[in-house]
């Protein structure tokens, strides 16, 4: 097992781990979550994936709707095999709401993720529509379409 650790705590004194994790029957790593209380107990675990590599990066909660929101980049699920931009959604029970992907022919990746209110913003960078990698930030409102 190989976690790439990013750690959150809630106002409840949970801790939420987001990384990355060798798939056994696909030989392929996926996104996973961990969610511990405040003693260290697993309260739940998550993984996303599919027959490719998929890396989770980042996570933050909206605590207003304690929303789970995880960012990374599939291949499993990017256009032609490519790494594009994912962002999942999970209640507070780990069930995954919503899952997107974002992205082109080249290398994108989503590495940070910071939520209000209002709106996900989604900090990463892309090389598929220029011939150099450059920064994106994707703007989410609550209903998933980019503003």
């Amino acid at each position: 097992m190989t976690l790439k650790v990013e750690l959150y705590k809630d106002t409840d004194q949970n801790i939420y781990v987001v990384g990355n994790i060798l798939n056994e029957s696909t030989n392929a790593y996926d996104a996973v979550v961990y969610k511990y209380n405040s003693s260290g107990q697993v309260l739940w675990n998550v993984s996303w994936g599919g027959m490719l590599d998929d890396y989770a990066y980042a996570l933050d909660i909206n605590m207003s709707s304690t929303t789970i929101y995880v960012v990374g980049r599939t291949a499993s699920y990017g256009i032609n095999e490519s790494n594009d931009i994912f962002l999942l959604s999970y209640d507070s029970s780990g069930i995954l709401k919503r899952n997107i992907t974002w992205g082109g022919d080249g290398w994108d990746a989503g590495i940070d993720i910071k939520c209000t209110s209002e709106f996900i913003y989604v900090i990463g960078y892309s090389d598929s529509f220029s011939s150099s990698q450059d920064m994106v930030v994707l703007k989410y409102n609550k209903s998933y379409s980019l503003v």
